[in-house]
């Protein structure tokens, strides 16, 4: 399998959808307030452009990703239901979850549940993140983890060109009234 993490220096500013970041127990209940019995690796799920786009952004959903090994204990799955989970995982047509191979910095096969996911205020989170980076998902997967989260919540990630437009429309409205005079 080809490369699938990017590993950030730690020069970075920007944090981006697929970003992975890992907190200790003591980080969790902090940040994030609530208890933590499994995985402390989390990905970050809001669209990158929605992240810096004229500092608007009020927060940013994450998701926890766990080992197959916590799946299967947390969710009490037999050895069948995992096969059939992670092998529609690996070919991404599991619209629910999402699989990250055992490259480093993921030692172990991991999944998240995309729909099981936590919303926080961008501003208390940001430099954490930025500290606690890991790495981040490089290209194709990134769009591929895009593309599933716009696939669930039903939104694309694009840039906002509502200036752009607004601009267009006032361009169009002032050549109608000039054509009506």
């Amino acid at each position: 399998m080809e490369e699938f993490y990017k590993i950030y220096d730690e020069k970075s500013k920007e944090i981006n959808q697929g970003d992975l970041f890992e907190l200790d127990s003591k980080e969790i209940k902090e940040y994030l307030e609530i208890e933590s019995d499994i995985s402390r690796k989390f990905i970050v799920l809001s669209n990158s452009c929605d992240l810096y786009q004229n500092n608007e952004v009020q927060n940013i959903c994450i998701a926890r990703i766990m080992t197959l090994k916590e799946l299967i204990k947390k969710n009490r799955l037999n050895p069948k239901k995992i096969k059939k989970l992670a092998k529609n995982c690996c070919k991404y047509n599991d619209k629910v979850h999402f699989f990250l191979p055992n490259k480093n910095p993921i030692l172990e096969s991991s999944i998240t549940k995309l729909d099981i996911n936590n919303s926080y205020l961008f501003e208390e989170l940001k430099e954490i993140i930025l500290k606690k980076r890991i790495a981040g998902l490089i290209s194709p997967y990134r769009e591929k983890l895009g593309w599933a989260v716009g696939n669930l919540f039903n939104r694309v990630a694009l840039e906002n060109d509502e200036n752009a437009f607004e601009k267009e429309i006032i361009d169009y409205c002032t050549k109608l009234k000039k054509l009506n005079n």
